[in-house]
């Protein structure tokens, strides 16, 4: 059954899947949908959906050993 959302709180929940892995997105949308049945639709619900969704499946990237420059150097401010 479909869920009534606005057309932001749409874009929200697309948002939040663009952030997983593709294979999980489909689901993660399906997740929301579930949190939602049966509950009233607003802006609060859906984003309490979207986190206890995104919860479950966002897994963060593993760390690496050492500092994460990401390739740049160390920035020194020069008073004017």
């Amino acid at each position: 059954m479909p869920i009534p959302v606005s057309e932001n709180q749409f874009f929200a929940i697309i948002n939040a899947a663009a952030a997983l892995c593709p294979s999980d997105r489909d689901q993660f949308v399906a997740c929301v949908a579930r949190e939602l049945e049966g509950r009233a639709i607003g802006d609060g619900s859906v984003q309490r959906a979207i986190a206890a969704a995104f919860r479950t499946f966002f897994h963060p990237p593993e760390a690496t050993n050492g500092p994460q420059h990401h390739g740049r150097r160390d920035l020194r401010l020069v008073r004017r």
